[in-house]
């Protein structure tokens, strides 16, 4: 029986290690690969954001492509990039949050503008 559950273990982390690279889309910039389950890759910073920030873009480049659980995030480590990327219509909208939409009762666009919840246009316009 002990060893059924060690080999299912093993089968298990085995599928979780080759399938990992699978769960970014294509065009996903470079970064960590290898997402643990809830945490993702929020396991490459340790107790300091700003040293395992440093430490990814050393290895990575100036962008970095992280996940934080299920969430892809895209790390921007020089002004001019964060100034280009501010300015294209590409990252004219934010991703929706429902814990926050849930509270706030709004949803994206059509919701109570803030600096939390809006998207879109009057999103542009706050920041």
């Amino acid at each position: 029986m002990i060893g059924l559950v060690i080999v299912t273990i093993i089968f298990l982390v085995f599928w979780w290690w080759i399938t990992a690279d699978k769960r970014y889309p294509k065009n996903f910039p470079p970064g960590p690969r290898l997402p643990l389950p809830l945490i993702g890759d929020a396991w490459c910073f340790s107790k300091d954001l700003l040293k395992g920030s440093k430490y990814l873009i050393r290895i990575y480049g100036p962008i970095v492509g992280i996940r934080f659980g299920e969430t892809l995030t895209v790390l921007l480590a020089s002004y001019d990039l964060i100034q280009e990327a501010g300015s294209r219509e590409d990252f004219s909208a934010r991703p929706a949050y429902p814990g926050v939409q849930n509270i706030r009762g709004t949803s994206g666009e059509d919701g109570l503008p803030g600096v939390l919840t809006s998207s879109g246009q009057t999103w542009v316009e706050q920041r």
